[in-house]
């Protein structure tokens, strides 16, 4: 598909669309970690790359970024005239579509995810530093359909712990453990600033905001779109679930919005 310029949208609220219904109380055993603590590392695997954000490898083999992809580690790689796109990306811009200075500018706050970038621009950076956008363990795209499967999903294992846990948190529902909803300002904030925004699993603990702060493009999509996970800053505590979303999908080259980012993966 050729991509066509898209329009800039400053603000993006999106519904909360497939969520379940439902609360409960909060999980009293939700651990408050150092957010200087790294991550630990998964026995005799390898390295996890180190350009473009910090990783940690999961018990199911794959590396994931620690934190959605920020302002500044995006504009660097920007400085740096990125070439090059896939046959699928032909004619995609790289450029923010949102504006890029002064008060409301993507220059400044640049420990907040990034934002205004389609689902090309995305991929673009992952493969730039040897990562990919995230999709099936083992390789490729994940299935739509299997958007909530943890043995297939590298996105959805890393959030539920490989299933254990409903929420990026643990199993009960909790409004504001992550950045979520319009009480808490309607913006990003920067990222792993929720130190309790991560598992309770020590084996998947020390991976930041996979619910809040941005929704995040990952590597599924179907004529409908391409998923984007995770919710976002005006999503409520219910709209945390790892399984969120289950016919939220977004054209891939037809808007970016403010509210939409991105983490990567590796094999």
């Amino acid at each position: 598909m050729t991509l066509r310029n898209t329009r800039i949208l400053l603000v993006a609220s999106f519904a909360c669309v497939g969520c379940d219904a439902g609360a409960g109380a909060p999980d009293p055993t939700i651990s408050q970690r150092s957010l200087s603590s790294p991550p630990a590392p998964v026995p005799g695997g390898d390295p996890c790359p180190s350009a473009g954000g910090l990783m940690k490898r999961l018990p199911e083999g794959f590396c994931i970024d620690a934190n959605e992809v920020t302002r500044g580690e995006y504009f660097a790689w920007l400085a740096e005239a990125p070439k090059g796109q896939p046959e699928s990306c032909e004619d995609n811009l790289y450029e923010p579509s949102c504006q890029t200075t002064g008060a409301w500018g993507l220059d400044r706050f640049l420990e907040r995810p990034v934002g205004c970038v389609d689902w090309c621009d995305a991929r673009g950076f992952c493969e730039a530093h040897d990562k990919r956008l995230c999709g099936a363990i083992g390789g490729g795209p994940t299935a739509v359909d299997d958007y909530d499967d943890p043995a297939v999903d590298q996105w959805f294992a890393a959030c539920s712990a490989g299933g254990q846990f409903p929420y990026p948190y643990g199993a009960q529902e909790s409004a504001h453990v992550c950045w979520d909803s319009p009480e808490e300002g309607w913006a990003q904030t920067e990222v792993a600033t929720h130190p309790g925004c991560q598992s309770p699993d020590e084996a998947y603990a020390g991976v930041y905001d996979l619910g809040g702060n941005a929704l995040e493009w990952v590597d599924s999509c179907d004529e409908d779109g391409c998923r984007v996970r995770g919710g976002s800053y005006n999503h409520s505590g219910i709209g945390m679930k790892c399984s969120m979303g289950a016919r939220l999908r977004i054209q891939p080259d037809e808007d970016r919005y403010s509210a939409v980012g991105f983490r990567c993966c590796a094999d």
